[in-house]
C-alpha cells in the first residue's frame, strides 16, 4: 500500500479500476521513487527472510506439548540413542553411556571443556502446549536421531488440545474470509 501512494498513477488505477492489461502498462512507466521502493522492499523482504530462517536453524519447535511434558520425555529419548542426559541449570548435557563422566558438579567442570560440550535448553509455553528445544550446535550429529526418537514416542501419547487452539482457529478463519473478500471487492471493482 505504502508503495502504491507513492506512485500516482498506480494509486488512480486501484482507486477507480482499470484492466489488467493497463495495470502491467502503469507497472512499467512506474516513476524512478516507485521503482526504488520496490527494489527496497524486495530486499527488505528477502533479508528478514533469510535472517527469519538462519536465526530459527538451531530450533526445534514441537507443538500441542509442554516444555515440562517434553523435559520428561528427554532422559528415555536420550538413553535409547546411547547418552547419559545430564541437566545444569537450563542446559541439559549429554555423554555416551559408559564413557567416564565428565559432568560433576558444575563447579568442577573447566569452562572451556563446558564450551566444546553439545548441549540442549528447553523453553515454550505451558498456556500454548508449545516446546522449543535449543541446540548449541544445529548440525549436531544426535539431533536428527533425537528428532526422530521424540516423533516416535509423540506418537503414542494422547494429548489434548491446547485451551486456545480453537481461538486461533477462528481467529484465522476470520481473517482469511475477511481477506478473500476484499480481495473480491478490489478484483471484481465492486462499489463502482
Amino acid at each position: 500500500v505504502l508503495i502504491f501512494s507513492l506512485d500516482r498513477a498506480i494509486r488512480e488505477f486501484w482507486l477507480f479500476g482499470g484492466t489488467l492489461r493497463e495495470w502491467a502498462i502503469l507497472h512499467a512507466q512506474a516513476e524512478f521513487a516507485a521503482r526504488v521502493a520496490w527494489a527496497s522492499y524486495l530486499a527488505v523482504l528477502i533479508g528478514t527472510t533469510w535472517w527469519a530462517l538462519r536465526s530459527r536453524r538451531n530450533t526445534t519447535v514441537v507443538y500441542q506439548i509442554t516444555p515440562a511434558e517434553l523435559e520428561s520425555l528427554l532422559p528415555a529419548i536420550f538413553e535409547r540413542l546411547g547418552f547419559e542426559l545430564q541437566r545444569r541449570g537450563a542446559r541439559w548435557f549429554w555423554s555416551a553411556i559408559g564413557e567416564a563422566s565428565s559432568f560433576g558438579t558444575p563447579s568442577s567442570v573447566p569452562a572451556r571443556d563446558e564450551a566444546r560440550s553439545e548441549w540442549i535448553s528447553v523453553d515454550g509455553s505451558e498456556f500454548m502446549r508449545v516446546a522449543v528445544i535449543s541446540w548449541s550446535r544445529g548440525d549436531s550429529p544426535v539431533r536428527q536421531d533425537v528428532e526422530a526418537e521424540l516423533h516416535h514416542s509423540l506418537a503414542h501419547i494422547r494429548i489434548p488440545p491446547g485451551p486456545i487452539g480453537v481461538w486461533f482457529l477462528t481467529g484465522t478463519t476470520v481473517i482469511f474470509m475477511a481477506t478473500a473478500l476484499l480481495l473480491g471487492v478490489i478484483f471484481f471493482g465492486a462499489g463502482r
